[in-house]
């Protein structure tokens, strides 16, 4: 048994996190402050950048900060938006995706039907994050492309959550902190081997436009380098499985295989109205 000190400390240490549907609200607003505007600007850039380079045609994002990240697709490809529960805000950007609400870990979707993923700090703020990534190998397609998006926990924005700790837990801080080793090999466990991985976001995690335009230069330096200190990673992935040949380049390749989304028979699914959508 732990001793009285012991386990004093230990219940400090390890605060509870945040789940993402808990979450989902205050991420929406902290995304449109000073800091959270610069890092989801970074991460979109990132995340273009990995996808004007692949062809798919079934698209799909998981984030509670209810943006959308996949950018404008042609008339050929598809997008879905999946949520742990119903987001309490939503971009009008999000208007031309399909929704879905269901918990993370029973997605209402066919094994293999989605080309292209993100994971948008969906393991930071999940009760299971290995049950959360095991599904999102389970739905993404052979040699299908998977970007996980995670704080940094070795980086001034880690070194703020740290100093959190002796104040009051609030979201963004209230969640896992995993590094982008441990998650790298999460996902070779998962059959879906890391290709990549990027960072952003060097500057100091204070609310203050003035501290952060002048940091906007050496931030911008050293996102040139990708340095391994920067603020939140992207991982990106590939699913492997053995045996199977072919090519992810080709949308015709697939086509006549798949209709997305193909709901599967998932307790807890809902689809969202877009006439809810702000």
């Amino acid at each position: 048994m732990e001793s009285g000190w012991r386990h004093l400390i230990n219940s400090f240490w390890r605060q509870p996190v945040a789940s993402l549907s808990k979450s989902s609200a205050p991420l929406y607003w902290w995304f449109r402050s000073p800091v959270g505007r610069r890092m989801l600007a970074q991460e979109r850039e990132l995340i273009d950048q990995c996808r004007k380079h692949y062809v798919g045609k079934f698209m799909a994002q998981v984030s509670g900060a209810g943006v959308s990240l996949l950018g404008k697709l042609n008339n050929q490809q598809i997008k879905a938006a999946i949520y742990p529960s119903r987001p309490a805000k939503m971009s009008k950007k999000l208007a031309g995706y399909s929704w879905l609400v269901s918990e993370l870990d029973q997605m209402p979707l066919e094994a293999d039907s989605v080309d292209f993923l993100v994971l948008h700090h969906a393991l930071e703020f999940s009760e299971d994050p290995h049950a959360v990534l095991r599904e999102a190998s389970r739905v993404l397609s052979p040699q299908g492309h998977l970007l996980l998006i995670g704080f940094n926990p070795y980086s001034l924005f880690g070194l703020r959550k740290s100093m959190q700790l002796i104040l009051r837990k609030t979201i963004p801080w209230a969640h896992h902190s995993l590094s982008r080793g441990r998650v790298a090999d999460w996902l070779r466990l998962m059959n879906c081997e890391p290709l990549n991985v990027a960072f952003g976001f060097y500057s100091f995690p204070v609310q203050s436009n003035r501290l952060l335009r002048y940091s906007q230069s050496i931030d911008s330096a050293l996102s040139r380098f990708g340095l391994a200190g920067g603020g939140f990673y992207v991982i990106h992935a590939s699913k492997n499985v053995a045996g199977w040949v072919g090519t992810m380049k080709t949308e015709s390749s697939r086509s006549h295989l798949i209709r997305f989304p193909q709901v599967a028979a998932t307790k807890n699914y809902k689809q969202i109205d877009q006439s809810q959508i702000k």
